[in-house]
């Protein structure tokens, strides 16, 4: 008896947190809040269905000043259900330059370095657009 209430009590649980995780996101929807899972630089497809490609994704900074250096870079208009001010927005790492991504972790143990692999590449600081992925009509020549 006591098993079953336990039960019941952890079903009525999860319903309640359901019911709380679906009341947030149609408030979010209500909203216009729309988080992409693609990236969203027009001309990139990475993340399709179609494509087989192991493409990691990077966020935009949350630092103010580099996000507007990114979003200036980044050619898409904020219309419609689109807007920069997700704090998730997805760009892929065929957007940037190699030198802009990080890797490698590296840290000062006794004097000397010890690096390992990135589990989720990094966007660093200096990151700039590999002109190379863009499209002949966004960039001036």
């Amino acid at each position: 008896m006591r098993e079953l209430c336990a039960l019941q009590e952890a079903a009525a649980a999860r319903r309640c947190v359901q019911s709380v995780c679906i009341g947030q996101k149609a408030a979010k929807a209500a909203a216009g809040y729309r988080q992409l899972s693609t990236c969203c630089v027009p001309w990139i497809r990475s993340r399709c269905k179609r494509h087989d490609e192991n493409v990691s994704v990077l966020w935009l900074p949350r630092d103010s000043e580099r996000r507007e250096m990114r979003k200036r870079a980044i050619p898409r208009r904020e219309t419609g259900g689109f807007t920069f001010d997700s704090p998730h927005m997805p760009v892929c790492e065929k957007y940037f330059d190699e030198s802009g991504i990080g890797r490698v972790h590296q840290w000062l143990v006794g004097g000397g370095v010890v690096t390992s692999q990135r589990d989720v590449p990094k966007l660093l600081p200096g990151a700039c657009k590999n002109i190379q992925s863009s499209p002949a009509y966004t960039t001036k020549t």
